[in-house]
């Protein structure tokens, strides 16, 4: 019984740094944490995210087995269906292996992955669309943000351990954070129908 009872223990805490992992995956998302700051998914953007967030950590958590492309899958069709964006950036990719990896790591008892993108999370000390609601924008004052002539560091994705594969060219060279991930760009409105 005293067997059961430690290894339920140890599963608990498997999914709780599992959880935590993909919490601060998902809050470092320049990817989502944009459409949600800007609401492209409507007033409801912060939820649908969340819903999100906790859609994929069950299905991690609930599966002896996750494929990377089958999270891109889910994660590129969320962006599409509930934000009306379509990630450009290959992020959900990237976000997906990173997900595999933790997922693998955690199940076979590993922690060092899961525990240093917690701790990247906490280091950026910046309050995250997942940690707190975003207040609502002044729309009044700007007509567009990309008027500003600042870069934001919140559009800083996050990165990967998978290569670093570079994305073509665009207009500007892409601006890539501490752990390989690149800045979201976002080129117009356009919409599928």
């Amino acid at each position: 019984n005293e067997a059961k009872m430690a290894a339920s223990s140890t599963d608990d805490k498997r999914a709780l740094l599992l959880r935590s992992a993909v919490t601060a995956v998902f809050s470092q998302w320049s990817a989502l944490g944009m459409a949600v700051e800007n609401e492209w998914g409507g007033r409801e953007s912060r939820n649908k995210a969340m819903a999100l967030l906790e859609r994929v950590t069950q299905g991690l958590l609930s599966s002896a087995h996750v494929y990377p492309d089958d999270i891109e899958g889910v994660l590129d069709q969320a962006l599409l269906d509930e934000f009306n964006v379509e990630a450009e950036d290959e992020s959900p990719g990237q976000v997906a292996q990173v997900l595999c990896k933790l997922h693998a790591e955690v199940r076979d008892g590993g922690e060092e992955t899961a525990r240093q993108i917690i701790e990247r999370a906490a280091q950026k000390r910046e309050v995250s669309w997942v940690t707190a609601p975003l207040p609502p924008r002044d729309r009044a004052g700007h007509s567009s943000d990309e008027d500003d002539g600042e870069e934001d560091d919140d559009d800083q994705a996050m990165a990967t351990d998978t290569g670093g594969a570079e994305l073509e060219p665009q207009a500007r060279a892409p601006v890539v954070d501490d752990d390989g991930f690149q800045m979201v760009t976002r080129s117009g409105r356009s919409r599928r129908s």
